[in-house]
This record gives structure tokens, sequence and C-alpha cells, in this order.
């Protein structure tokens, strides 16, 4: 499976959550910063046309954007940024985990990374990460990464930092 149908069919796992949860207090919000333009050697785009994929009827995502991170044209790392509809809590840990069941395999080990709570799944071909930004409720994050990225983990503090205004 090619690196784009691979980042199509997380978009699309995102947007068919069917997660369930608390109320939430706010309607949610993309984070006013998600990535800078270029990231270590990285270019990073948004793929504008995955808009659409993530603000389907009857799913419990209700906005989303979805960036790849490429050097010398091939992809190397997507990150989806997608808002849960107003009354779901990301704080909920039913919702986190109905979200991350449907993310890869569904199994995850845990540790901060830049002082944020992160799930990291190694497959064969990617890591995956899952994250529930602190201070952007009902608010989650993906980040699929190929196993050719040195120090995955490392990448995801820097994304975390910038977001969060570092």
């Amino acid at each position: 499976m090619n690196a784009r149908r691979r980042l199509v069919c997380a978009s699309l796992a995102c947007s068919a959550l069917a997660a369930c949860g608390s109320a939430a207090a706010v309607t949610p919000h993309l984070p006013s910063r998600i990535l800078p333009q270029s990231i270590d050697s990285y270019t990073v785009r948004e793929d504008v046309g995955a808009r659409s994929e993530f603000a389907v009827d009857r799913t419990q995502v209700s906005e989303g954007r979805l960036y790849t991170m490429r050097a010398g044209g091939a992809v190397y790392a997507a990150l989806q940024v997608a808002t849960l509809r107003a009354g779901l809590d990301t704080t909920d840990v039913d919702v986190q985990q109905d979200i991350r069941k449907q993310i890869g395999s569904g199994s995850f080990r845990y540790y901060k990374v830049a002082g944020q709570w992160v799930g990291d799944q190694q497959r064969a071909d990617v890591h995956l990460f899952v994250w529930f930004p602190d201070n952007s409720a009902g608010v989650f994050e993906v980040l699929t990464v190929s196993n050719q990225l040195n120090d995955p983990v490392s990448f995801v503090g820097t994304l975390i930092h910038y977001e969060e205004g570092g």
C-alpha cells in the first residue's frame, strides 16, 4: 500500500469515529497554530482536499485537517488534527479509548512527550502517535510517521512545542 493510500485510509478512519462520551462545555475549535511551513528538513503541505473527508454525517468528527511532511518529493509523515462534535469531551477516558480503538490496531503504549501524554503504536511500516492536546478541548491528533524518519519521538515533541506556541 503506498503512502498516499495509507494517509487517506487513516484520514477516513478518523472521520468515521463513533465515539461516545460526556458533554463538553465548549464547542471544539482547531488549534490556532498547527504546523509551520517547514519543520526540521521537511516541507509542510496541507491537503486541502481532505477537509471534506473529516466532515461526514453520522460521525463524531466535525472538522479536520491533514498535513504532509515531505522531503525530496517523498512523504515522511502526516498529521491529522480533528475536532469532535459538540457534546463530546476529549478529557473523558472513555472517549479517548473509543478514538484510539479505531486507529491502527488500537493498541498503544503511553508516555509523555513535551509534557503531553502520547499514545505510540509501532507497526512494520509506520509509527502511529495519538494525543489529545491539553490546551485544545475537543481536539485529537494522529501522526503517522514513516519508519525511515530518524527519532520520531523527538519529531512529535517538536510538533507539540510549535502548536503550544513554543
